[in-house]
This record gives C-alpha cells, sequence and structure tokens, in this order.
C-alpha cells in the first residue's frame, strides 16, 4: 500500500527496485500525492523543521544565556552572514538541520505501519510526460537564492540522515521505536 508517490526531479537517485530511504531516493513534497489518511497518523515530524545545537538561540530558550540576540531564521538576509555552504555544524554542537521533511515521516510510517503498508513510490515517467515537468531553477540573478538552492540539494542526504539518527538512536542503541512500543505494551495476563 502506497503512502507518497511522485515523478523523479532533477536531484533524484533513481534506480529501479527497494531503495534505501534518503533525501535523494524519496518523492519531494514538490509534486508528491500523499495518501492523507496515513500521513494524518503523524502530520510532518516538528524534527524536520531542525533543532539548533549549542546556539544562542537555543540557550535563550532555556534561560542560559541572558541577553543574547536570537539567531536569525534560516534561509533570510542575516542568516547568511553566519551560515556555512558547508552543511550543518560540528557534531559538538549536536546541531539538527532542516529539511527534507518527506524522509523522517516515511521512516516514522513505515515503523508504525510496516513498510509493506507505507510504501514510497518514485516513478520515472515516461519520456514524453517527464518533459512535460518542468521544475524552474532559474533564480533571475538572485545569487544568494541560487546559493541557498545549491546547499539544499547538496545536503539532501545528510539533512535527514541527521534526524533519524535522533529519531531512531539513543537508549543504549536500542532505537526510539523499541521504547515506544515498551510504553505501550499491555500488560499479559
Amino acid at each position: 500500500e502506497t503512502l507518497v508517490v511522485g515523478p523523479v526531479l532533477e536531484g533524484h537517485s533513481f534506480e529501479a527496485g527497494l531503495q534505501p530511504l534518503n533525501g535523494r531516493t524519496t518523492p519531494w513534497n514538490t509534486l508528491a500525492l500523499w495518501s492523507v489518511r496515513k500521513l494524518a497518523l503523524t502530520g510532518f515530524l516538528s524534527i524536520a523543521d531542525g533543532l539548533p545545537g549549542k546556539s544562542g538561540f537555543s540557550r535563550q530558550l532555556t534561560g542560559e544565556a541572558e541577553g543574547e540576540v536570537m539567531a536569525a531564521a534560516m534561509g533570510t538576509d542575516d542568516w547568511w552572514v553566519n551560515a556555512s555552504l558547508s552543511g550543518p555544524e560540528t557534531p559538538d554542537r549536536q546541531n539538527i538541520p532542516a529539511g527534507v521533511e518527506e524522509v523522517t515521516v516515511i521512516a516514522l510510517l513505515q515503523h508504525i505501519l510496516g513498510e509493506s503498508k507505507a510504501r514510497a513510490v518514485l516513478l520515472e515517467l515516461p519520456r514524453e510526460l517527464a518533459e512535460r515537468v518542468y521544475w524552474k531553477t532559474d533564480w533571475g540573478g538572485d545569487e544568494r537564492r541560487r546559493q541557498w538552492h545549491e546547499y539544499k540539494m547538496a545536503s539532501k542526504v545528510t539533512r535527514p540522515a541527521a534526524q533519524i539518527k535522533a529519531l531512531f538512536v539513543g537508549n543504549g542503541g536500542r532505537s526510539s521505536w523499541a521504547v515506544l512500543r515498551g510504553l505501550f505494551s499491555r500488560p499479559r495476563s
């Protein structure tokens, strides 16, 4: 049963058959159709909005650094001043980058429903139909927007991988799903 289906777009890695789930093998919301009934079980996960590491913003939220200026919103002019296009912050800061929200919700719903009940299908369209799909990536001379797009495309695998790691790794190596299953299991009679 299908959870989401979408066509191969420029930037996807497509091979026929089952593939590992990542930001290059999943349908993108740019042109995806979801089973709303299944998606409604979780919605898109907040982890896909990212979690700052030990930044001024996170310290400000917890009250650890009174008076610090809040971090700029991702993609704004102020964000560009401090951002690195090379990828997420260093691991010691435990930054979880935002984006590619499709991957985390697919992974969670496959854990909940089983892979066979929450399939993510990436379709290679017939040539005559694929030629009609146009994904405009001309930013009209806006260099910052072009750089932002390049960063997003270059990090389609690493950003959701960090989110998946935060969701499913921990508790002495047990997955988060195993912990949830243990919390909600019924007592044996």
